[in-house]
C-alpha cells in the first residue's frame, strides 16, 4: 500500500512562507505543499522597494526574481520547487479540529476548503495606520506592499511632488 502524502499548507507567500515551503520540500520531497497568498506578487524583496521607487531598479517584478533573473511566481514554484501556489486568495478561517483552512479568492469571492496535516502561519505583519493629520490624503503613501511602491513611483514619474516630506 502506498503511503499517504503529507499535506502542508503555508499561509503567507511573501518572505517566510516561500522560504519555509522550500525548506519543507528539501526535508520531505514527497509532501504536497501549498502556499496561500492574498497578494499579487509572490516572494518579493520588500527591502528593495525604496530602490524601485527611486528608479535605481527599473522593474518592480525584479524584486521577485532569483539571482539568475527568473521570476519567482506560481509557475516557478510549481515547476522548480514542486510547490502549489494559490494566489490572490486569503485564509478566512482555520478549523484546527478538522485540520482545514477556509479560503476566499479576493477577486471572485469564490470560497473553498483545503485540508492539511501540517500548517505554517507566515502572514507577516501589517503597518499601523497612524492617527495623524494627512493620512489618507492624495500623495500620502505607506510603503508596505509592491502595489504601494508602484503607486509612489507613478506619482514621482508624473513629476507632481516637489519634496518627499513637507515639514511646513
Amino acid at each position: 500500500m502506498e503511503k499517504k502524502k503529507m499535506k502542508v499548507l503555508v499561509i503567507g507567500g511573501v518572505a517566510t512562507g516561500p522560504k519555509a515551503a522550500a525548506r519543507l520540500r528539501r526535508l520531505n520531497p514527497n509532501a504536497e505543499i501549498t502556499i496561500i497568498e492574498k497578494g499579487k506578487i509572490l516572494s518579493y524583496a520588500g527591502c528593495g522597494m525604496p530602490y524601485y521607487v527611486s528608479g535605481d531598479i527599473d522593474d518592480c517584478r525584479s524584486l521577485s526574481a532569483t539571482a539568475a533573473g527568473v521570476l519567482r511566481d506560481s509557475v516557478f514554484f510549481r515547476n522548480v520547487k514542486n510547490i502549489n501556489v494559490v494566489d490572490r486568495t486569503f485564509a478566512r478561517s482555520i478549523d484546527r479540529k478538522n485540520k482545514t483552512v477556509e479560503i476566499v479568492n479576493v477577486e471572485t469571492g469564490e470560497s473553498g476548503t483545503l485540508p492539511y496535516d501540517k500548517l505554517v502561519l507566515a502572514t507577516g505583519g501589517e503597518p499601523v495606520a497612524l492617527p495623524i493629520k494627512g493620512v489618507g490624503l492624495n500623495n500620502v503613501f505607506r510603503l508596505w506592499q509592491p502595489e504601494d511602491a508602484i503607486a509612489m513611483r507613478e506619482v514621482v514619474a508624473a513629476g507632481s511632488p516637489k519634496t518627499a516630506v513637507d515639514w511646513a
